[in-house]
């Protein structure tokens, strides 16, 4: 958002009783823009096809904790805090059900408890057998989509917070179980201009409110003017200046969707991938820890979140800045699989202790790789002679640039002319579960490579064999065919 440069532009646009007609071209100069006008103008415009039809629009479907906290976000300026310690009040007053869900569908087995919610509520066009769709096994891992109970709670009974969540809560549920459908009227106009362009409107209208006299739907009516296959419409083109707007920032829906699925390929919403992500761990943070660790982060100062939009504050930044200048910044993906690991556990396919052995083993890679960089930034050259024993100096010549100084440091071995990056080698004293014996460190250094190394175990807990060697760039890397 800072280093983004705006661009102007020039668009071309008329109008046809009141409904916008915008060419899809856009220009550089005011010039341009007229002289395709211009074009535009020179001839007719005439209705070359008229798409008249009726679809139906199915509500949205019932709330995890992370869509509920997006809507109460946009709607209310709700926090993630607030919004979650008010769902907790009113699921411990027993008005809704368990908050911390990554679902937005109930189990086949809750229909009977639905239908005597449905049966205590005075709406008429409600019936459970009505949204079938919303009853699926496999897409819950422990707790269902967040619904209102059997215990209705009267105003008195709740804060204002409590009212605005609960009635966000019970109209997402009264839309579901609707049993009258919404039905649109959609027209799509296609317009030859003047030969050049056909361009095309779009507009809609709600021809039966099915569940939106319950909850809200975001898309209003636009009526087109009544034009036929034929018919020559008056326009009217003009250039207009315009200026490219920087991206927007993060609101508590965006990012939630983000974190639920950092992989995503695209931005729109692919539920079946988005359910894979959740289900094999493939997220940051989960339901029950997302609000906490976006809280940890307002508290520390590193972000502020104001009107729903987050914001990077100066200590943010600076932190980033740092752990990326010591290549302690723990990315997405690293973070993802140590998700992986943890779905595992819960899956029964691994145990907690083999979980937290590859986090473990992960981060004392991460820090051995940065311990290089502190020893640089912190003691220099003056560390080799320093009394501290904090880093000592070996017998070896590094293996890799050939001319620095192998240096023995409390996580591993780095070059002496690791300073100003002129060499990138590093040995860590434990890789992958296996910790080095001082012949296998000897023949690293003596040698540059080693073969058949047992008792390495992956992520998934299983030993493997492999040899070593150096990159070019100094870094330690498996080889598996020796």
């Amino acid at each position: 958002i800072r280093n983004f440069v705006t661009k102007d532009y020039v668009k071309v646009k008329s109008s046809v009783d009141g409904i916008e007609l915008q060419s899809q071209k856009t220009f550089d100069t005011e010039k341009q823009a007229k002289e395709y006008a211009e074009k535009l103008n020179a001839s007719e415009s005439v209705v070359v096809n008229v798409d008249n039809h009726s679809s139906t629009v199915a509500p949205g479907k019932l709330y995890s904790l992370s869509k509920l906290q997006g809507v109460l976000g946009k709607k209310h300026k709700m926090t993630p805090k607030v919004s979650l310690e008010v769902v907790q009040s009113l699921y411990e007053k027993g008005y809704v059900t368990y908050p911390r869900t990554n679902t937005e569908y109930l189990a086949k087995a809750e229909k009977d408890k639905v239908s005597k919610v449905l049966e205590k509520l005075p709406q008429q066009d409600l019936d459970v057998k009505a949204s079938e769709k919303i009853f699926d096994d496999g897409k819950i891992e422990s707790h269902s989509a967040i619904t209102p109970t059997i215990n209705l709670p009267s105003d008195t009974n709740l804060s204002e917070l409590e009212k605005k969540v609960y009635d966000t809560i019970m109209a997402r549920f009264l839309a579901v179980f609707c049993n009258e459908k919404c039905i649109v009227d959609k027209t799509e106009i296609s317009i030859d201009v003047g030969g050049v362009e056909t361009i095309k409107i779009k507009g809609q209208v709600i021809k039966q409110k099915g569940w939106t006299k319950y909850d809200e739907y975001t898309t209003k009516d636009k009526t087109l003017p009544d034009l036929k296959k034929g018919d020559v419409v008056k326009t009217d083109f003009k250039a207009e200046k315009d200026t490219t707007k920087a991206p927007d920032r993060y609101t508590t829906d965006s990012f939630y969707k983000y974190l639920k699925n950092p992989f995503r390929k695209d931005e729109i919403e692919d539920e079946e991938e988005e359910y894979k992500a959740i289900f094999s761990g493939v997220e940051l943070g989960t339901e029950a820890t997302r609000t906490g660790i976006i809280e940890g982060a307002i508290k520390s100062k590193y972000i502020d979140l104001k009107d729903n939009k987050f914001y990077l504050l100066d200590e943010g930044e600076a932190y980033v800045n740092y752990l990326t200048k010591l290549k302690l910044l723990l990315d997405k993906r690293k973070t993802a699989d140590m998700g992986v690991v943890l779905k595992d556990v819960y899956k029964g396919k691994n145990s907690i202790n083999q979980a937290i052995k590859y986090t473990y083993d992960e981060i004392s890679a991460l820090i051995d790789q940065s311990s290089k960089i502190y020893v640089q930034k912190s003691f220099g050259a003056k560390t080799i002679s320093n009394q501290n024993g904090s880093v000592k100096k070996t017998e070896y010549k590094c293996p890799c640039c050939k001319s620095g100084d192998v240096l023995e440091t409390r996580f591993g071995y780095i070059c002496s002319n690791n300073e100003n990056a002129k060499c990138g080698f590093s040995v860590p004293k434990k890789l992958a579960g296996h910790e080095f014996t001082d012949q296998e460190i000897k023949e690293l250094m003596t040698k540059g490579e080693i073969f058949n190394i047992e008792g390495f175990v992956s992520r998934a807990g299983k030993e493997f064999s492999a040899g070593l060697y150096f990159k070019k760039d100094g870094t330690l890397t498996f080889d598996f065919h020796k």
